[in-house]
């Protein structure tokens, strides 16, 4: 298995940093499952309301990739702390 990240918001939030925090749960989730044959890819998103981004899950068969698309509000979590968000 492969697990893999990527994010997409500004510096207002702790948002990357906190993605940043899971590789290691990433590396030992794919060590452990190494015989499983799919990659899920993980994007972090933390973008204003005006944009009306939607979190999704779909499934990409060419690639065997599942990619989950998560979506949060910059608007609110800008004004939480590290730990909240």
């Amino acid at each position: 298995m492969i697990l893999d990240k990527s994010t997409d918001t500004s510096g207002l939030t702790q948002v990357a940093a906190l993605s940043d925090e899971l590789q290691p749960v990433f590396d030992q989730a794919g060590s452990k499952y190494q015989a499983c044959d799919i990659e899920l890819f993980f994007v972090f998103r933390c973008l204003p309301e005006e944009y009306e981004r939607k979190s999704t899950v779909r499934y990409a068969k060419k690639d065997n990739t599942i990619y989950f698309d998560m979506t949060v509000s910059e608007d609110q979590y800008k004004t939480f702390s590290k730990s909240r968000q």
